[in-house]
């Protein structure tokens, strides 16, 4: 009698392919806030507790492929966890992307990441990031009759750093502290009341951030325009270039150690958790800034931002 066949008695060579195409699979973006799924608001306060921006953190922070294996049975779960180590160290040594995070950035003043790659089981212990590339996308346009103080999210206004490089700045140091899940998460019992504190576990580490501006398509554009520079009349979304060339500005200003925002990343221990910044416009390098030989530059500071 033919023995039936079972995908546990497919030979493990193949097994292991099956795992790997699964494990290596990623998720579309979402189009717009609407469908980026349930989401908890976090607001990012400057001085004086004021509001600067909002983060719409996914209450599921990422649908892991890997979760309904190794749910399976035990063997299967033994062979998916080990299969992930061997393919997240290869693609370290291959310097591949696994981490990979899409940032909606709604009217200069909302933030919603995204993971769309996460190469990882969840860990159960701290470990080093080697990259994240991350894509900022403009969506909606800065108005400024709707905004307090009709200030644009990239604009100052009498210290470092404008509304929305607070909101960035403050995901950075929740993936530090908490990690991909961005915050910690009260699970529910099952009679749906909050129960225990899920422990998120932080990252020691990140090697390299690639933050990458998307240029939005002609779809995208539609009933909206360009601005070359954000004041307290125009109405539109800042043009890619210019977008490029205020983050350029203050990634310099959190690097040097003797300006304002070096003194925030300073606070917070940045020179340490991160190697360096990379930043793209359409995939193509515009610069890089190193991080880790400031270590130690922590004098003069200011009243750190809440996070």
């Amino acid at each position: 009698m033919a023995q039936n066949l079972t995908f546990l008695t497919l030979v493990p060579e193949i097994r292991d392919q099956i795992y790997e195409i699964v494990l290596s699979s990623s998720i579309a973006p979402p189009k717009s806030p609407s469908a980026s799924g349930p989401r908890t608001r976090l607001d990012s306060l400057g001085f004086r507790g004021v509001l600067e921006s909002t983060t719409y953190f996914p209450l599921q922070p990422f649908p892991w492929a890997g979760a309904a294996l190794v749910r399976t049975c035990h063997q299967v779960c033994t062979e998916v966890s080990a299969l992930a180590r061997v393919v997240e160290n290869r693609n370290r040594a291959q310097k591949k992307v696994n981490y990979e995070l899409d940032i909606m950035i709604n009217e200069e003043m909302t933030l919603y990441p995204t993971w769309v790659n996460l190469l990882s089981v969840s860990p159960t212990e701290q470990r080093p990031v080697d990259q994240i590339w991350a894509n900022l996308r403009t969506i909606g346009q800065f108005d400024p009759s709707t905004r307090r103080g009709g200030r644009s999210g990239w604009r100052d206004a009498n210290a470092w750093p404008p509304s929305l490089v607070w909101g960035l700045f403050n995901m950075l140091n929740r993936f530090f502290a908490y990690g991909h899940s961005f915050q910690q998460t009260c699970l529910k019992n099952q009679a749906g009341h909050p129960g225990k504190i899920h422990m998120a576990i932080g990252v020691p580490r990140l090697e390299e951030l690639v933050l990458n501006v998307v240029t939005p398509t002609e779809e995208e554009m539609e009933g909206r325009k360009y601005v070359d520079i954000q004041d307290w009349e125009s109405v539109g979304v800042l043009r890619p270039e210019k977008l490029v060339n205020f983050l350029q500005g203050f990634i310099e200003d959190l690097q040097n150690p003797a300006r304002h925002g070096g003194k925030y990343a300073g606070r917070y221990g940045l020179f340490e958790k991160l190697g360096k910044i990379r930043l793209f416009l359409d995939e193509k390098e515009v610069g890089s800034w190193g991080f880790s030989s400031h270590i130690g530059c922590e004098q003069g500071l200011d009243p750190a931002p809440a996070i």
